[in-house]
């Protein structure tokens, strides 16, 4: 996957794949890591889970 899709500068590009993960992602004060590993393309979301109240 080019570095500039990576970015997320690719948007007319790629449609709405990465940037929607993104957005959802930060809409859940997450975060979201994508990079290119020697097998292909690595995708990882980090969320915080919900405090449990009583």
């Amino acid at each position: 996957m080019p570095e500039h899709i990576l970015n997320g500068q690719g948007r007319d590009i790629v449609g709405v794949g990465l940037s929607g993960m993104r957005e959802r992602v930060a809409a859940l004060a997450g975060q979201l890591e994508v990079r290119r590993t020697g097998a292909g393309t690595l995708v990882t979301a980090t969320i915080p889970r919900r405090r449990q109240t009583d």
